[in-house]
């Protein structure tokens, strides 16, 4: 990879890392060959990434003006309730990720707005959320985070985009990751996120405690983290955003399971770039059902 790209450092995300423990094949061709699929895909269709990217942008669009300041319940939940403001930033999200222009007259066909309205339902509900959780700090929104490591003589970057950052009451650093998922994912045990062979892996969790480590790497601090997963489309009285291991909630990474984690990401950081790793298709066949790359592999 680095001599194809001329001496540039592969950068894992935390999507690369759970495509590797899921499948190495697919990591293989995704992020090494760099294949793309030819899928005939309408620009103007609403999928399940589309959906997250225009939730992840208006939260962005409404959030961004607080930045720094103590978010106080009575501000969010003005907020809530400006119906035009929140239909506004929806609107500006739809404009720069589906129909691609600035300003002039967007015409809605009846699945984009069907879900124009979803998501304006979903961002209302996660300031409503929100406001009842206050006070906090908000730090930072779609922040990039990365960290150099080394690994058998290599230099790897590892990083990506936190979500939204923000310190709590007590101190602690707050790494939140949106999801538009409507299944949370649970884990018995930390080895059990790095188990290619496990069927529903917790991918979800690995990531957040990804976005941690990460953020300890590249800031040098003592603060207390601990993630949190926003599972955006469940009512607020059915959410539980706590991380949890074998049922115990995460509380302060580093402390808990920061050596942990670390250990078993170098070792899987280290498989990845290994002359003996074979790259093979994952042996857990329902993995392969909505793989880009199945036919290709003969699945």
């Amino acid at each position: 990879y680095s001599e194809a790209h001329g001496g540039k450092l592969m950068t894992l995300s935390p999507s690369a890392i759970n495509e590797f423990v899921t499948c190495q094949r697919r990591f293989f061709l995704h992020y090494v060959a760099e294949l793309t699929t030819t899928e005939d895909v309408d620009d103007m269709d609403i999928d399940n990434a589309t959906f997250g990217t225009l939730f992840h942008e208006t939260m962005e669009k409404l959030y961004r003006p607080l930045v720094g300041k103590q978010m106080q319940s009575k501000t969010l939940k003005e907020m809530a309730e400006d119906e035009a403001k929140i239909e506004a930033a929806v609107d500006a999200a739809f404009d720069k990720h589906v129909f691609k222009v600035k300003g002039g007259t967007r015409m809605y066909n009846g699945h984009q707005l069907l879900n124009r309205n979803a998501l304006t339902v979903y961002v209302k509900r996660q300031i409503e959320y929100d406001a009842e959780h206050c006070p906090f700090t908000l730090l930072e929104l779609e922040h990039q985070v990365y960290a150099l490591i080394k690994v058998d003589g290599h230099v790897v970057r590892v990083g990506g985009v936190i979500d939204r950052s923000q310190r709590q009451s007590d101190g602690r650093v707050c790494i939140v990751d949106y999801k538009t998922s409507t299944t949370p994912q649970t884990t018995k045990s930390m080895e059990d996120l790095f188990d290619g062979e496990k069927k529903n892996r917790a991918s979800h969790i690995l990531q957040a405690m990804y976005y941690c480590e990460v953020k300890t790497l590249s800031e040098k601090t003592d603060a207390v983290v601990y993630p949190q997963l926003m599972y955006v489309k469940l009512a607020t009285d059915k959410r539980d955003e706590a991380v949890k291991i074998d049922k115990a909630e995460i509380t302060d990474y580093r402390k808990e399971y920061g050596e942990e984690f670390r250990s078993l990401m170098q070792e899987t950081v280290e498989r990845i770039f290994s002359p003996e790793t074979e790259f093979a298709a994952t042996p857990v066949v329902s993995n392969c059902e909505y793989c880009d790359f199945k036919i290709l592999c003969g699945r």
